[in-house]
């Protein structure tokens, strides 16, 4: 039971530690945005019911005992439509042993039916899990990628292989955009 200091905090901040071990341990694979990277952002995440952490706590408010092994995030846009779907960690210890693909699914089911997500990743592991979700890789072949980047605000996060009028083909280690259809 939470101690009468640590119920006064205010909602989710009990939180913070699990939530800075794993901002660490995020930071210390250099595959994440360090923009949005921060205790802070990824609590708001989880109390908005647009993050998915395993073990999973009890409520969104505490956590349950031991590090967070696992988390998915959603992150809102400059169009109200669509939101990214962000921060895919697992943690080694935890092998491929689909936890990725189970974590994506309770985000993408937790997911409002208005909003169409999009993805960037540099793994082809995280490419597969969400290509099993009906999103596709995409290039100006596909769509007007520059127009949707403005309207969503990506600014100079497009990934440099959205660009080409060629067929989307990623390989791992190169940045790809992911979309929903």
């Amino acid at each position: 039971m939470a101690s009468p200091k640590e119920r006064k905090r205010p909602m989710g901040e009990q939180l913070y530690p699990k939530l800075e071990d794993l901002v660490a341990r995020m930071r210390a694979t250099g595959e994440f945005a360090e923009q949005f990277l921060t205790a802070e952002i990824l609590r708001r995440q989880v109390l908005a019911d647009r993050a998915v952490i395993l073990p999973k706590p009890p409520n969104k408010y505490c956590t349950a005992s031991g590090p967070i092994l696992a988390h998915v995030a959603r992150r809102k846009t400059r169009d109200p439509t669509v939101q990214e779907l962000a921060q895919v960690f697992v943690d080694p210890a935890l092998g491929s042993n689909g936890v990725m693909r189970c974590i994506v699914a309770q985000l993408i089911a937790t997911t409002p039916p208005n909003i169409r997500l999009f993805a960037i990743t540099k793994r082809l592991g995280v490419g597969s899990v969400l290509i099993s979700y009906d999103f596709r890789p995409v290039t100006k072949r596909v769509m007007g990628v520059e127009e949707w980047r403005a309207r969503v605000g990506l600014g100079d996060r497009l990934p440099d292989s959205a660009l080409p009028r060629s067929h989307p083909n990623p390989r791992d280690g190169e940045r790809w955009l992911y979309l929903q259809f």
